[in-house]
């Protein structure tokens, strides 16, 4: 059998062990949760550029969805060639009460096969103690601007700006700082990324 002194010195060194490797793996898992926030940023900010690359080139500031068959054909393009919505908003902000359900509908839309959002109401997520288990970002207008929260892990309070005035799209952490700006600058066709 194991003597005291020996039984002791394992259950010191599994102490050990655990003092060093739970927190380093907490913070394992909070990079990973906002790496998720940061490349989904970066990729809603490209499929937004694009968009306005089209809208201009086509000359559809302003106007909504388009012919069937076109690329961005169900987006409805603001005056300063953004993505407004999909269903005949083309105004530049996202007051009044369905706000919200357009920047889903821009999210679904410029992320086609990317992560699912919800509006945060009704029925269709399942919220929990640890957020909505049935959807990845919660849309809710923010100060005029699109604000997807990432329900990964409810205490980063980390999420994504969308901006359709500017056009930029920024990612933020739990502090509320801003970790990138992969933002567009009107239509001069300037992408400018940027992190603390």
């Amino acid at each position: 059998g194991l003597s005291l002194v020996e039984i002791l010195l394992v259950v010191s060194i599994m102490g050990m062990i655990t003092t060093v490797a739970v927190p380093l793996y907490s913070q394992l898992v909070t990079a990973s949760h906002y790496s998720t926030v940061t490349n989904t940023a970066s990729s809603l900010a490209s499929a937004v550029k694009n968009a306005q690359l089209y809208c201009i080139a086509r000359g559809r500031s302003g106007l909504d969805a388009g012919n069937s068959g076109e690329p961005y054909s169900n987006i409805d393009f603001n005056d300063n060639c953004f993505p407004s919505d999909t269903q005949g908003s083309n105004d530049l902000t996202f007051s009044g009460g369905n706000g919200s359900l357009r920047c889903a509908r821009i999210w679904e839309a410029m992320l086609m096969s990317g992560p699912s959002v919800h509006t945060g109401g009704g029925n269709g997520g399942i919220l929990n103690g640890n957020g909505y288990t049935n959807w990845e970002y919660i849309s809710v207008t923010d100060d005029g601007r699109c604000n997807y929260t990432y329900t990964g892990d409810p205490l980063l309070d980390s999420g994504i700006l969308y901006d359709a005035v500017l056009g930029s799209v920024t990612a933020y952490d739990g502090a509320g700082v801003l970790t990138g700006n992969t933002g567009n600058s009107g239509n001069s066709g300037n992408s400018g990324n940027s992190a603390n």
